[in-house]
C-alpha cells in the first residue's frame, strides 16, 4: 500500500515537468537518423555542390502549419505544395542538443539554391529565412523573436519552374561571439539582398558550423 503511494507520487511529480524544463534533456538523435540526413543531402546534390560537406551531429524537424489545411512535416526531400507552405512566420522547428555543446546557440537558415531552374541554377541562391540565437528543443524560446532584427523575416517559397526546387534548411552552431551580417538581416519580405544570397560565403563570414539540415521539394506543379 505504502509502496503504491510512493510510485503514484513519483509519477505525479515527473508528469509536472514542463516542456521547457525537459528540453535540456532532449537527445541529438540516433546514428542511423543522422546518417539518413547525410545520405539525403548527398543524394540530392546539396553536398558538396551547394554547401560544403558536413557531418550531422543532431536532427532538425520542421512542420508547416498552413492557414488552410492540416500540418505537414519536412522529411528530407518530400514534395510540398505552395499552399502547404503558406504560413505567416515560417514553419515550427525542433532539434536535439549536441552532446559536446551544452551551452551552444544556433542559427537556422532557409534558402532556395535553384533559381530560376534546378537544371539551370545560374543565379545566386534566394534567401527565405534566418533565425538567430535559437536553443535546442524549443523553437519559440524568448531569446529569438522570429521576425525581428537581427533575424530575417520568413518569405514564402515561390518557385519559377515546374521542376521542383530544393528548399533547404540548415541548422548551424554559432560561435561564442557571433557577428551578424545586417545586410541580410534588415531586408523585408521582398528585400534586394534576398536574390543575391551566397550560402557558402555567409557560412564562412559568420563563422557558422553546419550541424544538421532538412529540405523539401516544390515546383509550379506541386499539388500534394
Amino acid at each position: 500500500m505504502f509502496a503504491s503511494f510512493i510510485i503514484i507520487a513519483f509519477l505525479l511529480q515527473t508528469s509536472s515537468i514542463t516542456a521547457e524544463q525537459s528540453c535540456s534533456f532532449c537527445p541529438a538523435g540516433s546514428q542511423i537518423r543522422l546518417d539518413e540526413i547525410y545520405q539525403a543531402f548527398f543524394k540530392a546534390d546539396i553536398i558538396p555542390d551547394v554547401i560544403p560537406t558536413f557531418i550531422p551531429t543532431t536532427y532538425l524537424d520542421l512542420q508547416f502549419q498552413p492557414l488552410n489545411g492540416k500540418s505537414i512535416n519536412v522529411t528530407l526531400g518530400n514534395e510540398i505544395s505552395t499552399l502547404q507552405t503558406l504560413v505567416l512566420s515560417g514553419p515550427s522547428f525542433y532539434f536535439g542538443q549536441e552532446v559536446d555543446y551544452l551551452n551552444a546557440k544556433y542559427t537556422l537558415i532557409m534558402f532556395d539554391p535553384d533559381p530560376p531552374n534546378p537544371k539551370l541554377n545560374i543565379l545566386s541562391s534566394i534567401l527565405h529565412w534566418i533565425v538567430h540565437d535559437v536553443l535546442p528543443c524549443n523553437s519559440t524560446n524568448p531569446r529569438a523573436p522570429l521576425d525581428l532584427p537581427p533575424n530575417t523575416m520568413y518569405a514564402q517559397p515561390t518557385p519559377l519552374s515546374f521542376a521542383p526546387h530544393r528548399y533547404t534548411f540548415l541548422l548551424c552552431r554559432q560561435p561564442t561571439n557571433p557577428v551578424y551580417d545586417f545586410q541580410f538581416q534588415t531586408v523585408g519580405i521582398t528585400g534586394n539582398m534576398r536574390p543575391l544570397f551566397n550560402i557558402k560565403q555567409y557560412l564562412m563570414k559568420s563563422n557558422l558550423t553546419v550541424v544538421s539540415g532538412n529540405f523539401f521539394l516544390q515546383g509550379l506543379n506541386s499539388v500534394v
